[in-house]
């Protein structure tokens, strides 16, 4: 244990606090206070637990005289747990100077009151992570003490101090504004002491411990160029590359850096237009998630372009034409990975390299702005790394698998295709998305020549197809028109060769619709209702009329001639014998001669049998018309 230094105590007299070396962010205290004497200042010391001045006049003398006591060591305590649960960490044990304490003048103890061993020698499992990256990324919750401010919020990246005295040191860049937080806390015990070293040396308490490849201290024992412990390169593979092509994107790809490769290289050169001096060039770091990393150095930013400096604590390096008459020149170092790429540039001539192993695949791109590509800068590169022969034959769970033909780059004239290409899953068997598959076991892209007829194209009509309707004045016919190359097969159906519509926009397109069977559409008369009966009593006749009934929803029909009207015969309402119906015969002569004494008997005319035996007499008795 040693004095904490993490709290900022008001009275430092009052408790004592500790911090382990192996929490240094964890305090304790037994709520007692310091030695008598303890310095908790600046020319101060305790004194009955109060920080007061030294002065001289408060000295105390015991009058009693004791013998010296030197001091003893303790038992070992137990060992601690390794500080990390696979490669190489440290295990710690301490033993007190209390068996006795020191007094009275004598002597500490001799010796170191902590000792440590290497420890977790197993290899960590894939994919290998980035020690000093993941203590980065939780560097809010690693220090809640030191005030960040507003960029607690912040990204936190890995990077690695360049004074010696400092790599042990937790030093982290912000993505969102670049700046290096330099914490004052110490790596985990553990942590590899730099990015670029050959050998295993590791971060204890703080200080860089010598650590051979073989996890013995001070040992002498290096990795060979692709990592064998002590090895001698027998087994190592260098792959070189190159690339020399102008630029027809803002983004091209110039070189690939697999899982596991070290020493890896790249020297770029790029050449502009004699007409044009200024290009505006640059390098970019990729992942296979996208995510780019940009090199240069803030002062060559600032040259360039006005605003907050870029993500990733990197800023973009302009690749500046050696004609011109100033020759800019930079260098950094950023962490992507794994591995510390430094970056140089000199003119129109960069070089990036890192140790390694990189701990995933990284592409290298060449970034230009249009105007660029359309002057036609040259970029001419070349890279290599270096992989161990056993990861360079290595079986992956993700494999490349050839799929069918991609489409023609043109429809007429000659052009090419392409042969598509996805990332497999051995395990399950299936598809999944391309970054899984690493591009440097891609297999090449194989192309073929396709549609090489020429450009000349022509309206070919169908058949028209039956009319919707077979009357009436609805009726339509379509058919389907293709633009087709004129060299069709007589006998090949002509949908085969369809091309786009605007490829025939010179010629004339046929109708693909006409009118068909506008005749009128069939109808017959329907008579109507019979009209009532002609008489109401007796026998009569009765009549109905015909009209032409129209087929539902079509106004255009014929039902051709009119038929005449129909008649029938029908009785009244009312029967024969039907008072209402009833008519008497005309009344021509009286028949009896007692008519003749009418004027004695003309009260009874009113009476119907005796008017009807003197109907005459009676009409002229009552002045009415016979009957």
């Amino acid at each position: 244990y040693s004095l904490c230094r993490t709290l900022n105590l008001p009275d430092p007299c009052s408790h004592l606090w500790c911090g382990h070396y192996s929490a240094p962010l964890v305090c304790k205290t037994k709520k007692g206070p310091p030695l008598e004497g303890t310095e908790c200042g600046i020319n101060h010391w305790c004194v009955d637990g109060y920080c007061e001045l030294v002065d001289h006049r408060r000295f105390r003398f015991d009058p009693v005289i004791h013998n010296r006591r030197d001091g003893g060591w303790s038992e070992w305590n137990s060992w601690t747990s390794c500080s990390r649960s696979c490669g190489f960490g440290v295990t710690f044990r301490t033993r007190n100077c209390d068996n006795p304490k020191p007094d009275y003048g004598g002597q500490d103890c001799v010796g170191k009151s902590e000792e440590f061993r290497i420890c977790g020698e197993r290899p960590c499992p894939e994919p290998l992570k980035d020690v000093r990256a993941q203590q980065c990324a939780r560097l809010p919750m690693l220090i809640p003490i030191i005030g960040l401010g507003h960029r607690v919020n912040n990204t936190w990246l890995a990077h690695e101090a360049d004074p010696s005295s400092q790599k042990c040191q937790l030093t982290c860049v912000s993505k969102e504004t670049g700046e290096v937080f330099m914490s004052g806390e110490n790596l985990l015990d553990g942590t590899p002491c730099s990015y670029d070293r050959y050998d295993k040396s590791i971060c204890i308490q703080g200080h860089c411990q010598m650590l051979g490849c073989d996890g013995v201290e001070d040992s002498r024992a290096i990795e060979d160029s692709c990592g064998v412990c002590g090895g001698d390169n027998s087994k190592c593979k260098n792959i070189t590359s190159t690339f020399n092509r102008k630029l027809r994107r803002a983004m091209t790809r110039v070189a690939v850096f697999p899982y596991m490769a070290r020493d890896a290289w790249i020297n770029i050169y790029t050449t502009p237009d004699n007409d044009y001096d200024y290009e505006m060039v640059n390098l970019v770091l990729r992942d296979r998630r996208k995510q780019q990393y940009r090199l240069a150095s803030p002062d060559d930013w600032k040259l360039r372009t006005a605003g907050p400096m870029p993500i990733y604590g990197t800023v973009t390096v302009w690749t500046v034409p050696s004609n011109k008459k100033k020759e800019y020149q930079t260098n950094t170092n950023v962490v992507v990975e794994g591995a510390k790429f430094h970056y140089e540039r000199k003119g129109n001539h960069e070089r990036l390299l890192a140790r390694g192993p990189l701990l995933a695949e990284l592409v290298v791109s060449v970034s230009a702005d249009i105007e660029a590509v359309e002057r036609g800068v040259i970029v001419s590169t070349k890279s290599g790394y270096t992989l161990h022969e056993d990861v360079l034959g290595a079986g992956s769970r993700y494999v490349w698998q050839e799929g069918g033909w991609g489409p023609c780059s043109k429809s007429c004239g000659g052009g090419r295709r392409h042969k598509t290409v996805a990332c497999r899953d051995i395990q399950s068997g299936r598809l999944v998305p391309r970054r899984h598959c690493s591009l440097v076991a891609k297999p090449p892209t194989k192309t073929s020549k396709c549609n090489l007829m020429s450009c000349d194209f022509v309206w070919v009509s169908a058949s028209w197809e039956e009319c919707t309707a077979t009357c009436g004045s609805r009726g339509m016919q379509e058919r389907e028109v293709f633009c087709i190359h004129n060299q069709k097969e007589e006998n090949e159906p002509p949908w085969k060769y369809m091309v786009d519509p605007k490829r025939c926009q010179e010629g004339i397109k046929p109708e693909t619709t006409r009118p068909c069977n506008r005749i009128p559409c069939p109808a017959h008369w329907i008579g109507g209702n019979w009209s009532q009966c002609s008489t109401s009593c007796g026998q009569g006749f009765e009549t109905r009329e015909f009209r032409c009934a129209a087929p539902r929803g079509e106004p255009f029909f014929d039902c051709g001639p009119s038929p005449p009207d129909e008649q029938r015969s029908c009785r009244g309402k009312f029967r024969k014998h039907d008072p209402v119906c009833y008519k008497p015969r005309p009344c021509r002569k009286d028949v009896s001669t007692y008519c003749q004494l009418t004027h004695l008997l003309g009260r009874y005319c009113v009476i119907p049998g005796f008017r009807k035996f003197c109907c005459k007499s009676c009409s002229l008795y009552l002045n009415t018309p016979p009957e």
